[in-house]
């Protein structure tokens, strides 16, 4: 009994001991009757609660990856007419997929994007004026049933009798913009009181000015009679009149159309 009293009393003094001086021997190593002392840590000296909340001082890296202000933001939720506030990729009601971009070197439309064309009865036509300010106007154009050769959807808008700054359809400032920059794009929408119906349809692309089929007497019409040309400034003015009324009363045979060639279309549809 005695020596086991002797042993625990050995113990507490060496331990009291590495807890005084860690660096005394056998201090967090194995003592002298065996036993195993441990070390007490030591703490890191921590910075003054100023000092943490200005910055000063060197900042440790963050614990898992990458830092705070590296990592991805969450991309913003669409909302409204403009295709905010819901998310892409599901199909709406009368098939328009919501937030969809075709941007394949061979866009296509779908049934739904062709109904919405087909309702709506005009477009707002978007072109780039010489001193690169977007330039708009409400125009009415004709979807043809069939894609071009190589398959890219074809778009037809008139240039029409209505009243104009000027009589000569080539200085139409949308014609001038065409001419010196191609790129133009169309935006057709569905408006409604009901939110959850509207949509819009966005179709960009490449316009031309298709001219008309002259006479046989003249000399362009020894080019363009019997031509593919003809034939399509023909087939546009036929679909503009059967979706207008109003053309059949306008001699759009003898006036070039624009023709756009799309090549890229983007849709939105508010319904679930």
């Amino acid at each position: 009994m005695a020596d086991a009293g002797h042993l625990r009393r050995r113990c507490r003094l060496l331990q009291d001991q590495a807890r005084r001086d860690p660096a005394c021997p056998g201090g967090g190593r194995t003592g002298s009757h065996g036993l195993h002392l441990r070390r007490p840590a030591q703490r890191r000296p921590r910075a003054s609660r100023s000092a943490r909340r200005s910055g000063d001082g060197p900042r440790l890296p963050r614990r898992g990856g990458r830092p705070r202000h590296h990592r991805r933001a969450r991309a913003a939720r669409p909302s409204g007419p403009g295709g905010h506030g819901r998310r892409g990729g599901r199909t709406a009601a009368g098939g328009l997929a919501l937030n969809s971009a075709e941007t394949a070197s061979v866009p296509s439309l779908d049934q739904a994007a062709r109904d919405l064309l087909a309702r709506a009865r005009r477009a707002v036509l978007a072109t780039i004026a010489p001193d690169g300010r977007p330039r708009l106007v409400p125009v009415c154009y004709w979807l043809a049933p069939e894609p071009d050769a190589s398959g890219h959807p074809l778009l037809y808008s008139p240039l029409d009798e209505k009243p104009k700054a000027s009589g000569e359809v080539r200085s139409l400032a949308r014609v001038r913009d065409l001419l010196a920059r191609p790129r133009v794009s169309l935006l057709v929408d569905r408006w409604d009181e009901d939110w959850e119906s509207l949509a819009w349809l966005r179709l960009d692309g490449q316009a031309t000015l298709l001219e008309p089929e002259a006479g046989p007497g003249s000399e362009a019409g020894a080019e363009h009679a019997g031509s593919e040309a003809g034939a399509e400034h023909a087939a546009a003015v036929a679909g503009l009149r059967s979706r207008y009324r109003q053309y059949r009363q306008q001699a759009l045979e003898a006036r070039p159309l624009i023709r756009v060639t799309v090549d890229r279309v983007q849709a939105w549809s508010a319904a679930r």
